[in-house]
């Protein structure tokens, strides 16, 4: 089984000139672990990823979030610092610290964004018989290109005729990334609303 980030996706995005620019790098590390309760979670993986990256400089706070099998820590950073710079630190402690965390835990995914935008909600994909590499491969080409930081409405053809509810969302992506697959492998999309509430959708 191999699970993998997605990424965000906006479904209404207010014009950019209603909000003055921000330059407040946020770094979110999403880390998996199949079927561990989000109690375990936040203490194998969340609350020491948490300790580490405060040995990155320039970070003004962090916020976590432990549900069940996933971990989300975001790292902020100081005003005008260098989102680069500091994904790449971010990246390199997360590696560093996963061969302390249980074993079995998946490599973390590491994403930039900045605090002027405006992501609601978080996609993720399990599939069985698929390696990490063609799953994110996958998601890559068939998802995030189309569906990152877009305005759902306004600029993805799938949902110029149909609304882009969560359980809609969940049930293109999986067409979109059944129709690559081979028959016999099995996939699930699942579509984070909020750190408690999910969409799951795997055919039928």
């Amino acid at each position: 089984m191999i699970i993998a980030i997605v990424g965000t996706v906006t479904l209404v995005r207010m014009p950019v000139d209603l909000f003055p620019p921000i330059n407040i790098p946020v770094v979110v590390v999403a880390t998996f672990y199949s079927g561990m309760p989000p109690q375990q979670i936040e203490a194998s993986i969340t609350n020491p990823f948490e300790r580490f990256f405060t040995l990155a400089s320039g970070v003004d706070h962090i916020e976590s979030r432990s549900l069940p099998g996933v971990s989300l820590v975001k790292v902020y950073f100081q005003p005008g610092s260098n989102a680069d710079s500091d994904v790449s630190t971010v990246a390199n402690l997360a590696m560093a610290q996963l061969r302390r965390l249980p074993q079995g835990t998946l490599p973390p995914v590491v994403l930039k964004f900045d605090a002027s935008s405006l992501p609601v909600c978080l996609i993720t994909l399990k599939g069985e018989g698929l390696n990490e590499t063609r799953l994110k491969d996958l998601a890559q080409e068939r998802l995030l290109q189309q569906l990152d930081h877009k305005n759902l409405n306004l600029d993805v053809a799938w949902f110029r005729d149909l609304n882009p509810t969560s359980e809609n969302i969940a049930l293109v992506c999986w067409r979109e990334l059944r129709a690559a697959l081979p028959a016999e492998l099995s996939l699930r999309v699942r579509l984070w609303e909020t750190p408690r509430n999910y969409v799951d959708y795997e055919g039928g």
